[in-house]
């Protein structure tokens, strides 16, 4: 991985769109799709509000820099496989990173 991304920013306005994206709160950052804090990627309680994370023991209102880098870590070792799933090509390193807030 090079540590180059293609960065995507969204506003959630409503709870259709909330629900439609899979919206766990503001601010939410995904990588290729996948939620940057592991134990968030089964919540299913979508909604228009402030999330946090836990960092250290600690609550926070963003993740850390380290669980973003993990995140990436996480999407490009998964790309061949969901390349594989989906019938695509896996082009590792190249992640889109999605960053969505109300």
């Amino acid at each position: 991985m090079d540590g180059s991304a293609e960065v995507a920013g969204m506003n959630v306005l409503d709870a259709a769109t909330s629900e439609s994206l899979r919206f766990l709160g503001s601010p939410s950052i995904r990588v290729d799709g996948i939620d940057v804090e592991p134990a968030a990627r089964t919540a299913r309680e979508y909604a228009l509000t402030c999330r946090t994370y836990l960092a250290d023991g600690r609550i926070e209102g963003l993740p850390t820099r380290q669980l973003i880098h993990q995140g990436m870590k996480e999407a490009a070792r998964l790309a061949p496989e969901r390349a594989a799933v989906s019938g695509g090509s896996a082009k590792p390193g190249t992640n889109k990173v999605a960053f969505s807030a109300r």
